[in-house]
């Protein structure tokens, strides 16, 4: 209990007939004066409390908006990651290497172009050593082969089946992304093909190019 609390006037007013009945005047004027104080006194503190109140629930309404905005703004930064993601891999399709992402040291070889004909590869020119139509995939991407000492399923090859690597040379007809989906005759090494559908479409060779693996596949 406060010690200025007004409940304390009334024990006060117990006490009068200590007093001799000359003092009930000085008493009555005490007790006056003291209520006096006490309503005061709440008139001072009972705003300040509310308006502590009041701060102290703008500022909880405050956080209770943070919190949403936040959960708001980590949903629109995924948003936006994702979309960055999509165009920086669409940049990297196109041939442009500063967008791309990659595993691995590149590997120097020699670039060809190949046709789908039984002359260059076997009976069967459309299906690459994957298993896959080749013409049916070069109508939505790039292919390529690769020699057996690069690509291959067994674990130690560099490169496996539907890989896609980015392959740079001289020329621009051997630069862009890839994907592998064929290899080549075991006298090859070093050497990769790029499959053409027609014969014009034909670059001559790349001597001096690279691979390299896209990192995690990254198309």
């Amino acid at each position: 209990m406060h010690p200025l609390s007004c409940y304390n006037g009334y024990m006060l007013t117990s006490v009068r007939a200590a007093f001799p009945p000359h003092g009930m005047r000085k008493l009555f004027i005490f007790t006056m004066l003291f209520f006096g104080v006490c309503i005061l006194w709440q008139m001072i503190t009972t705003p300040r409390m509310v308006s502590a109140q009041t701060e102290i629930e703008s500022h909880k309404q405050r956080i209770i908006e943070l919190q949403s905005l936040w959960q708001k703004s980590e949903s629109e930064q995924q948003s936006f990651h994702f979309e960055a993601e999509k165009n920086r891999r669409a940049l990297c399709n196109l041939g442009e290497k500063e967008f791309c992402k990659f595993e691995g040291e590149p590997v120097s070889i020699s670039v060809t172009p190949y046709n789908p004909e039984v002359g260059q590869t076997d009976s069967s020119p459309c299906i690459g050593a994957s298993g896959i139509d080749l013409c049916h995939l070069s109508k939505t991407e790039r292919i390529a082969a690769l020699s057996q000492d690069l690509v291959g399923r067994a674990a130690w090859k560099k490169f496996r089946y539907g890989d896609y690597v980015y392959i740079e040379g001289r020329v621009s007809g051997c630069t862009g992304v890839f994907r592998v989906e064929d290899t080549m005759n075991a006298r090859y090494t070093n050497y990769g093909d790029i499959f053409l559908m027609d014969r014009s479409e034909n670059f001559g060779t790349c001597v001096v190019a690279t691979v390299q693996k896209l990192k995690y596949n990254d198309l």
